[in-house]
């Protein structure tokens, strides 16, 4: 599995987690779903982190279940 490229972003952390929000947000695109709040937060002891926010429940309902399809099927 291929992930951000630490290395350019690793000495910028807030970097780092904008690049990985939009990684996300990107695929999760892909698959039809939207997030409205995901984006960078804020970095904790020097840890990016991603905020991914609220969504109604039917999304997280819709979400959850693309994730087990997937899950089930080693994609």
């Amino acid at each position: 599995m291929a992930t951000t490229d630490q290395a350019t972003t690793r000495q910028d952390p807030r970097q780092h987690a904008e690049a990985c929000a939009e990684r996300l947000r990107a695929a999760l695109a892909r698959a039809g779903v939207r997030l409205p709040s995901l984006r960078a937060g804020a970095c904790f002891a020097n840890f990016p982190h991603v905020e991914l926010g609220g969504c109604h429940a039917d999304l997280a309902d819709q979400l959850a279940a693309w994730i087990e399809e997937h899950a089930e099927s080693g994609r």
